[in-house]
C-alpha cells in the first residue's frame, strides 16, 4: 500500500511537472526566436522550429555537430575567445553575432547565451537564444508547426523528473530573455504567466484576476487613453475564446510609469493538436517611444506652420517698394537666421518730404523679438508722421518700449532722414552698429556712429542728432546689423566691416536692391553653413 501511495504520488508529480513544463515550452516555441541547447563542448543537443526556419539547417544535420557551423568568418578569434571567457564563467553573454544560413546568406541576430546549471549549481549545459533582427514578426504557420514540436518535445520530457526540471528552467530563461511581453491564460481565463517583459510593459504582473476585470485590475484603455478597453475587445480575451487578434494598439495605465505605455499587442489562441481549445497567447510589443516620436512630429509641425505664418505675416512688414526718386535709389533687405527674425528695416516718405531710412536689431532671433520688431514698427511709423526731429522720435519710442520688453530684451536702431532736395542727411543712432557713407571713389566719407544707448534699457535716455552729412553725387550709404558683421567665415574669423565695404564697392554699378540681396548671399559664400543671426542691410546711391 505504501509503494502504491508512493507511486501514485511521483506520478501526481511528473504530470504536475509536465503540465507545467508543456505550458512554458508550447508558448516559447510559437515565438520568433531561436533557440539552440549546447553540452558543456558546444555539441548541438537540440534546436527548436525557429532554428530551423532562420538558419535552413534541420534539426537532423545539426544535432551533435560543434555549434561553430553558423560562423560566418566575419568575426576574429578574438571575439568568439570573450564570448566562451564570459559563459564558462558562468555569466550570460548578450550580443549581435553575424551568422551563416545553410545557403550562404548572412543573417544578424541578437545572441543570448545563457549557462545552464543544476541544482547544485554546476553548469551542464548552455541556452544560445537568437533573434533574427530583420523578421519578428510570429505568423500562424509557425504558431501551428511549434505547437507539432512542443507535443514532441513534451514527450521526451516526460522520461524523468530531473529531465523535466532542467527543461522547465530552460523554457522559463528563454521566455524571460525575450524583449517581447508574453502572457498566456488557460481557456476558464486563468492567467498562466507573465514573462519579465510583459510584467514591466504592463506594471503588474500575473494576478487571479476575472476576465471582467482585467481591463480595471491592468489599466486598459482604448488609443484615446480615456475609454477602458471592453473585455469583449481584449485580445487575450479573444484568443481565450478561440479568435486571433492582429496587431491592436492599446493603451496602459502603467503605474511605475507616468506617462503610461503604448502597446502593439497579437493574440492566438493554443489548442492541442486534436483542436481542442487551451487558452490563449499574447504576445506584445512596447511602441511607446514610437508613439511620442509621432507626437513630437505632429507638434513640430504644427509649430513650424505657425513660424511660417508669422514669417509671412513678418515679411508684409517690410516695405514692399522704394521711395522713387529721380536721382536716388534705395534698396533693403533681410533674411532671419529662423522662420522669424528681430531685424527690421524701413524707408517711407515723411510729411515734409524728406525719406526715413530705418535699420534695426532686437536682441536674439525668433518669434518674441519678432513680435518686438513689429511693435517698433507700429510706434516708429505713428511717431514719424507728427515728430519732425529723430531725436524727439526715439527719445519717445525709447519710454514706449521700455513698457514693452523685459530687462534682457533691448533693441539697437539708426534712423536717418534724408532731403532728396538738397541731399542733407540727418540720422540718429541708438546703440546700433557703425553704418557708412562712401564718396564717388570709394573712400569712406563719414562713419555713422552710435549716439545713445540701445532703446528699452534707460528709460529718461536721450538721443543726440548727428545733423553734418552731405550726400553728393556718386555718395553710396551702407546700413546694415551686426548680423552681417559678426557672421563667422569658414576661415574661424568674421566677416566684418571691411569685407562688407568691399563687396558694395565692387558692386556700386548695380542697382541698390540688387547690391543688398548679393550682399546676403556673399555672407553665405563667406559662411558655408547658416548664419546665426539675422542679416539686414539698406543701400542709398546718389546718381
Amino acid at each position: 500500500a505504501v509503494s502504491s501511495v508512493g507511486v501514485a504520488a511521483d506520478v501526481t508529480l511528473r504530470r504536475q511537472i509536465g503540465r507545467g513544463l508543456y505550458r512554458y515550452k508550447i508558448t516559447s516555441l510559437q515565438t520568433a526566436d531561436h533557440w539552440m541547447i549546447t553540452n558543456l563542448e558546444g555539441i548541438v543537443e537540440e534546436v527548436n522550429p525557429s532554428f530551423e526556419r532562420i538558419t535552413g539547417f534541420t534539426q537532423e544535420e545539426v544535432l551533435g555537430r560543434p555549434s561553430n557551423f553558423l560562423r560566418s568568418g566575419c568575426h576574429d578569434a578574438a571575439f568568439y575567445d570573450n564570448m566562451w571567457r564570459t559563459i564558462l564563467a558562468g555569466e550570460p553573454y548578450r550580443g549581435v553575432v553575424v551568422n551563416k544560413k545553410k545557403n550562404g546568406e548572412l543573417f544578424h541576430e541578437m545572441k543570448t547565451i545563457t549557462p545552464i546549471k543544476n541544482d547544485e549549481g554546476r553548469t551542464t549545459h548552455f541556452l544560445s537564444i537568437g533573434k533574427d533582427i530583420t523578421d519578428l514578426k510570429l505568423t500562424e504557420e509557425e504558431l501551428r508547426g511549434t505547437a507539432r514540436k512542443l507535443e514532441e518535445a513534451n514527450a521526451r520530457l516526460r522520461e524523468s523528473e530531473e529531465s523535466l526540471s532542467h527543461h522547465l528552467n530552460i523554457l522559463e530563461s528563454v521566455f524571460n530573455s525575450m524583449k517581447e511581453g508574453v502572457i498566456v491564460a488557460d481557456s476558464t481565463g486563468k492567467f498562466v504567466m507573465f514573462n519579465d517583459a510583459a510584467t514591466e510593459m504592463v506594471g503588474i504582473g500575473l494576478t487571479d484576476s476575472e476576465p471582467q476585470n482585467w481591463p480595471t485590475r491592468y489599466g486598459v484603455f482604448l488609443p484615446d487613453m480615456a475609454t477602458p478597453c471592453p473585455m469583449e475587445e481584449l485580445p487575450l480575451y479573444r484568443a481565450v475564446q478561440g479568435f486571433e487578434t492582429d496587431e491592436k494598439e492599446i493603451f496602459i495605465r502603467n503605474p511605475a510609469k507616468k506617462e503610461g505605455v503604448w502597446l502593439k499587442i497579437t493574440g492566438r489562441p493554443i489548442r492541442e493538436a486534436t483542436g481542442e481549445l487551451r487558452g490563449g497567447l499574447i504576445v506584445t510589443r512596447d511602441v511607446t517611444e514610437r508613439k511620442r516620436a509621432e507626437r513630437v512630429e505632429r507638434e513640430l509641425e504644427e509649430t513650424r506652420a505657425e513660424f511660417e505664418t508669422a514669417r509671412v505675416i513678418q515679411t508684409r512688414l517690410f516695405p514692399k517698394t522704394a521711395p522713387e526718386l529721380s536721382v536716388i535709389d534705395i534698396g533693403g533687405s533681410s533674411r532671419p537666421a529662423v522662420a522669424t527674425g528681430g531685424d527690421y528695416y524701413d524707408y517711407f516718405t515723411l510729411p515734409d518730404g524728406s525719406i526715413a531710412l530705418i535699420v534695426g536689431d532686437v536682441s536674439g532671433h525668433g518669434l518674441g523679438p519678432a513680435l518686438i520688431m513689429a511693435s517698433v514698427r507700429a510706434y516708429l511709423h505713428a511717431l514719424a508722421q507728427s515728430e519732425t526731429s529723430p531725436e524727439d522720435v526715439l527719445t519717445i519710442l525709447n519710454r514706449l518700449i521700455v513698457d514693452d520688453t523685459g530687462p534682457e530684451d533691448f533693441v539697437t536702431l539708426i534712423y536717418a532722414r534724408l532731403d532728396p532736395k538738397t541731399g542733407f542727411l540727418d540720422y540718429v543712432s541708438a546703440g546700433h552698429t557703425t553704418c557708412y557713407v562712401l564718396d564717388k571713389a570709394d573712400n569712406i566719407k563719414t562713419s555713422l556712429e552710435s549716439t545713445g544707448p540701445p532703446l528699452g534699457v534707460v528709460p529718461d535716455a536721450r538721443f543726440d542728432r548727428i545733423s553734418q552729412v552731405v550726400l553728393e553725387s556718386g555718395d553710396l550709404v551702407l546700413l546694415l546689423t551686426d548680423g552681417i558683421i559678426e557672421a563667422e567665415c569658414q576661415t574661424g574669423d568674421v566677416f566684418g566691416p571691411e569685407r562688407a565695404i568691399e563687396f558694395v564697392r565692387r558692386n556700386r554699378d548695380k542697382k541698390s536692391k540688387l547690391i543688398v540681396d548679393e550682399l546676403l548671399l556673399e555672407v553665405d559664400n563667406c559662411c558655408e553653413a547658416d548664419t546665426q543671426d539675422d542679416i539686414t542691410s539698406i543701400v542709398i546711391k546718389v546718381g
